[in-house]
C-alpha cells in the first residue's frame, strides 16, 4: 500500500514537471511587444504669435503663446474684436488641439475653455447698442494653417470662433509665428 501511494503521488510530480516544462518551452519562443522598448522621438516647439484680424464685431486682434509637443498642442491666447482691448469684446482662452507639419507647413486645430467679457451688443453681428458685459465662460475653437521659410518665423493665418451666452464672436487673422518652431 506504501508502494502505490509514492507511485501516485511520483506519477503527479512528473506531470507538474512536464507541465513546467511545455509552459517555459511556449513562454521562451513567445515575442512580448508590450515590453519591447523603443527609442521616442521626442518634437518640442514653442513660440508666440500675434497680429490683426476681421471678426464678427469689427476689425481686432489676436495674439498668443503655443507649445507643441510631439503634435499635441497646448495654447494660451487672446483674442479682441477691437483693436483697442478696453473696448471690444475679447476672450483669455486655454486650449488644447491636434496639429501636423508637412513640409513647410503647420496645420493645428483645437478647443478648450475661455474667460469673455468686455464690451457686447444687442445683436450678434455688432449692430444694436453696445452696453459692458458680463465676465462669463466660454468655449473657444481656435485653428491655424501658417508657413514656416525659416526656422524660427512663420506666417499663418488664424481662426477663432467663442461660443457664448453672452456674446458669441468670430473671426479670422493673419499672424506671425516667432520662436523655436518644428525642424525644416
Amino acid at each position: 500500500m506504501f508502494y502505490q501511494g509514492s507511485k501516485h503521488m511520483y506519477g503527479r510530480t512528473q506531470l507538474l514537471v512536464f507541465c513546467w516544462f511545455i509552459i517555459l518551452f511556449f513562454a521562451s519562443f513567445s515575442q512580448s511587444y508590450g515590453q519591447e522598448v523603443k527609442p521616442t522621438n521626442t518634437d518640442i516647439s514653442f513660440w508666440i504669435h500675434g497680429g490683426p484680424a476681421v471678426t464678427t464685431l469689427g476689425i481686432g486682434s489676436q495674439a498668443g503663446l503655443g507649445i507643441d509637443y510631439n503634435d499635441h498642442l497646448f495654447s494660451i491666447g487672446a483674442t479682441s474684436t477691437d483693436l483697442d482691448f478696453r473696448n471690444g469684446t475679447w476672450d483669455i482662452a486655454l486650449t488644447y488641439g491636434r496639429s501636423m507639419n508637412y513640409r513647410s507647413f503647420y496645420l493645428s486645430a483645437g478647443t478648450g475653455v475661455a474667460v469673455v467679457g468686455g464690451n457686447g451688443y444687442s445683436d450678434l453681428f455688432g449692430r444694436g447698442t453696445k452696453a459692458p458685459l458680463e465676465t462669463t465662460i466660454g468655449f473657444p475653437l481656435r485653428g491655424q494653417i501658417s508657413w514656416q521659410p525659416i526656422q524660427f518665423l512663420g506666417v499663418g493665418v488664424n481662426s477663432f470662433f467663442n461660443v457664448n451666452t453672452e456674446q458669441p464672436f468670430g473671426g479670422v487673422g493673419v499672424s506671425l509665428r516667432v520662436g523655436r518652431l518644428q525642424k525644416l
